[in-house]
């Protein structure tokens, strides 16, 4: 999903947005399939303190579960750059 993710980000970059993409082992949701965390950065945060906050918690970011390749454009347009949560994303079951 990362590489979807970066080519995505990479193709239509969000206009008058910064985004940070990293990849992360687990958010503790490794069983709800591939999860993808969104979140803003807060101001003057470097590399160290966002590991820092990914991995003690969640402070403000949302997670999707169980995302597919197909699921990216949507949030890159409507949470990335839209600022929306997409809440049908949130809590889905693993896929089959």
């Amino acid at each position: 999903m990362h590489d979807e993710l970066k080519a995505r980000l990479a193709t239509a970059p969000p206009p008058e947005v910064a985004v940070h993409l990293d990849w992360q082992s687990c958010f503790g949701k490794c069983a709800r399939g591939v999860n993808v965390m969104v979140r803003e950065l807060r101001p003057g945060e470097g590399e160290e303190e966002i590991h820092r906050s990914v991995l003690g918690s969640l402070r403000g970011g949302v997670i999707y579960n169980a995302v597919t390749p197909g699921d990216v454009p949507r949030i890159v347009a409507e949470h990335v750059v839209g600022g929306r949560v997409i809440g049908e994303f949130r809590n889905r079951d693993p896929l089959p």
